[in-house]
């Protein structure tokens, strides 16, 4: 018997979030991605309709850019991804405790 493969979601936390707004691949660029690295996040998440693309005349006139926003698929995520982060981070069972 084969193994079942599954389609892994490689997700960036900063990324998600600032897809919450109407976004440009510059705009991630600007958070310190390399052009070729947020391309490929940018396509693998509209492949898997995490996110929704529209296409935009340019603010210069000039020409056209596609526009990035979380599909409802990706605000799912996003809101499991935030979960799963407070989650894993140290609860400090005896920060308001006394002890006797």
């Amino acid at each position: 018997m084969g193994r079942k493969r599954f389609n892994i979601i490689k997700y960036d936390l900063k990324i998600l979030k600032k897809l919450e707004k109407p976004t440009t691949i510059y705009s991630l660029i600007k958070l310190g991605y390399a052009h070729s690295t947020a391309y490929y996040l940018l396509k693998d998440y509209e492949e898997k309709g995490l996110v929704e693309v529209n296409i935009e005349k340019s603010d210069s006139g000039l020409g056209y850019k596609k526009v990035y926003t979380l599909s409802s698929i990706g605000r799912e995520l996003l809101e499991l991804v935030e979960k799963l982060e407070r989650l894993s981070k140290p609860q400090s069972y005896f920060r308001n405790r006394k002890i006797s």
